[in-house]
C-alpha cells in the first residue's frame, strides 16, 4: 500500500505571497514520505496580514464573464426566516443543535456546487464565530448581525472556482466587483465583495478534509488576533473578513477534482478548492472588524 498523502491551505484576503509549512514526514532518511502539508497563504508586511483594499491580490485580472442570470428578486426566499433573526447568536442558538433546519434560498444549490448541508455548515460556523466575538464588541454597540447566504455573490465564487479550479489563487478586487455588479446591478463600492479562500487535497479520497473545516480553521485564527488592540501575532485575515460587523451576505463556491495550489509543483488526484465571497467587503483600512463602519466603505 502507498503511503496516503494530504494537504489542506487557505488563502485570506490579503495577496496570496507566503507560504508557511508544517511538515510531518515518515522516513525522511528514507523516502521522503510527506503525510501531510499545511500552507496559508497570506501577507507578511502588515501587522494584521490584511489589505487597506479588501481583496488585493496578486492574480492577474481576467475577462468579465457571468454565471447565469441573476436571481428575481420577487423569488420568495427562506433568507425571509432568517432576517427573523438579527443576531448571528440568536441564529446559532436555533439551528445549532440541528443545522439541517436552517434555511436557505431556493437558488442556493443552483448557483453553487456546494451541497445544501455543506451551504448550511458553512453558516452556522459563521454565525457560531460572530456570536463569539459578541464578547469583544465596543461599549455601546449591538451584537453581530445575522449572516445569510447570497445567491449571487455564491454565483461569482462559483464562477472562479470553476474557471481556476484554484490555480489562480485569489480573483482581482475589480473582477470580483465586476461580476457582482453585472448579477445584481449595484455599483461603485457596493458591488465590492471580500474573499476567503480554502483548498484541501490528498493522493486518496478518505484524506480529504470536510469543506466546512476550511471554515472553522479560518475562525481558528482567532486565537492570534487581539480586539483590545488591534494587532494579529501571524495570519488573522480569514478571521477578521468572518466577524466583520457589515458582511452579512455570504456565497461560496467549490471545485472538486484534481488540486494544485498556486505556487506548487505538485498535484493531488483528490480534494476542493472553496471559494467564498463577502459582502459586505472587509478588512478596510487597519479597522477593527467589530466596530460601525463608515457608509462611504460600501458606496
Amino acid at each position: 500500500m502507498g503511503q496516503k498523502h494530504s494537504l489542506l491551505v487557505l488563502g485570506s484576503i490579503s495577496a496570496a505571497i507566503a507560504v508557511l509549512f508544517q511538515l510531518e514526514l515518515s522516513g525522511f532518511a528514507r523516502n521522503l514520505d510527506v503525510d501531510t502539508v499545511l500552507g496559508v497563504f497570506d501577507r507578511q508586511d502588515t501587522s494584521l496580514t490584511r489589505n487597506s483594499d479588501p481583496g488585493e491580490s496578486t492574480t492577474r485580472s481576467t475577462p468579465t464573464l457571468t454565471l447565469g442570470e441573476p436571481q428575481d428578486s420577487s423569488e420568495p426566499l427562506d433568507n425571509a426566516i432568517v432576517a427573523q433573526l438579527d443576531t448571528a447568536a440568536e441564529f446559532y442558538n436555533r439551528y445549532s443543535s440541528n443545522s439541517s433546519e436552517i434555511p436557505i434560498p431556493a437558488c442556493a444549490t443552483e448557483t453553487s456546487a456546494l451541497t445544501r448541508q455543506e451551504i448550511q455548515a458553512i453558516l452556522l460556523e459563521h454565525n457560531r464565530s460572530r456570536k463569539d466575538a459578541d464578547r469583544h464588541v465596543p461599549e455601546g454597540l449591538p451584537p453581530l448581525p445575522a449572516v445569510t447566504w447570497d445567491c449571487d455573490a455564491a454565483a461569482v465564487a462559483q464562477l472562479w472556482a470553476d474557471r481556476t479550479q484554484g490555480h489562480q489563487g485569489h480573483s482581482s478586487n475589480d473582477w470580483r466587483q465586476q461580476q457582482y455588479s453585472n448579477r445584481t446591478g449595484l455599483q461603485g463600492g457596493a458591488a465590492k465583495l471580500g474573499e476567503n479562500l480554502g483548498w484541501s487535497g490528498g493522493s486518496d479520497p478518505s484524506v480529504v478534509r470536510p469543506v466546512v473545516r476550511s471554515v472553522t480553521d479560518w475562525d481558528s485564527e482567532r486565537e492570534n488576533y487581539n480586539h483590545e488592540t488591534n494587532t494579529c501575532n501571524g495570519v488573522c485575515g480569514h478571521y477578521t473578513q468572518m466577524v466583520w460587523r457589515e458582511s452579512t451576505s455570504i456565497g461560496c463556491g467549490v471545485y472538486r477534482g484534481s488540486i494544485r495550489f498556486p505556487g506548487g509543483d505538485r498535484t493531488w488526484s483528490h480534494g476542493y478548492f472553496l471559494d467564498c465571497t463577502y459582502h459586505n467587503a472587509g478588512n478596510f483600512n487597519n479597522d477593527p472588524p467589530l466596530i460601525d463602519h463608515p457608509d462611504w466603505y460600501y458606496e
